[in-house]
């Protein structure tokens, strides 16, 4: 698609709102969501850390038209003038009995891997919220977040898209609740073993405000202001990042294995959650009399089979590295 095609595609999908609602179609709504900057302990958001994080200026724009024909079609175009589109069928995604790894394997090529972030979105609350889609659905994505340099231009994306998609189906979400949800989307559509944080900051933050986050169990503890004569800054490294990166999935991997040796050697009480994926872990404090839920979601298919001798965890990430 070229940036002529875009633009005419971004103007037909705003005039649509104009038209009568026949068939389906006319219905527009549009939301946006900044990117952030991890000013403290965002590298260990998957293990539970305390962060506090800073929303951007920079913000994710999504445009979003409900169709008649059942396509979805979605086109970007980032702050450097890339455009790139891709149409698939809405079934697949609108369809709650289709599988996580079905959705995930429309989106696999390289060209298409971006598209993953907005249609999961749109999958998971189909099949977590009980949303019913007929016919499909047009996106127009216009972002200035920088793409690759570590302040949540997917998460953006997906915040952007849950709440365009919930304007127009008029759903309301709390905010935690919508994080968690676009976490799940990333993990299990686009495949990146990412934890929560990034989806709380660009949810719950405040403008000019750190976001104070105990990111298990995705605990909103404050919105802390800069004092007087302190500002936050962002400089480009140079290299690039990617949550949906090996090396992340295997650190991550990593960590929940080290906190589940430690559980077992401490005597907490360990046993398989609610659903695949899930471990409960009773981490118990004498002084709060309180546990904690340790989740880690079915991207990294942490599988525990417990018996009267041993307590014995089997890990798979994606590429079926073990």
């Amino acid at each position: 698609m070229s940036g002529g095609d875009f633009d005419t595609f971004r103007a037909a999908v705003a005039a649509s709102g104009a038209r009568a609602l026949d068939a389906g179609e006319g219905r527009v709504a549009s939301a946006s969501a900044p990117g952030r900057l991890d000013v403290m302990g965002g590298i260990a958001d998957y293990s539970g850390s305390l962060v506090l994080q800073w929303p951007i200026a920079e913000r994710t724009r999504v445009t979003m038209a409900r169709r008649a024909r059942p396509v979805l079609r979605m086109a970007s175009r980032g702050g450097d003038g890339d455009v790139r589109a891709v149409e698939v069928p809405a079934e697949p995604v609108f369809d709650a009995r289709v599988s996580y790894d079905e959705v995930r394997t429309l989106f696999a090529g390289p060209d298409l891997h971006w598209a993953a972030y907005p249609a999961g979105v749109i999958a998971v609350l189909v099949r977590e919220e009980g949303l019913q889609l007929a016919g499909g659905l047009d996106l127009v994505i216009e972002s200035d977040v920088p793409e690759g340099k570590g302040v949540s231009s997917s998460a953006a994306l997906e915040a952007a898209t849950f709440a365009a998609l919930a304007r127009l189906e008029r759903l309301h979400v709390e905010p935690r609740r919508a994080a968690l949800l676009c976490q799940r989307a990333e993990n299990l559509v686009a495949g990146a073993a990412c934890g929560v944080m990034d989806q709380m900051a660009v949810i719950a933050g405040r403008k000019g405000h750190l976001l104070e986050l105990l990111c298990q169990p995705a605990e909103h503890l404050g919105d802390l202001p800069l004092p007087p004569g302190l500002a936050v800054f962002g400089i480009d490294s140079g290299v690039r990042h990617a949550v949906s990166g090996s090396d992340y999935t295997a650190v991550r991997i990593g960590a929940f294995m080290g906190y589940r040796i430690i559980a077992d050697l401490a005597g907490f009480s360990v046993r398989p959650g609610d659903r695949p994926g899930h471990v409960h872990i009773e981490h118990l404090d004498p002084d709060a009399g309180c546990g904690r839920l340790l989740e880690e979601e079915d991207v990294v298919r942490l599988e525990i089979a417990v018996d009267d001798a041993a307590l014995v965890g089997s890990f798979q990430c994606p590429g079926d590295r073990q």
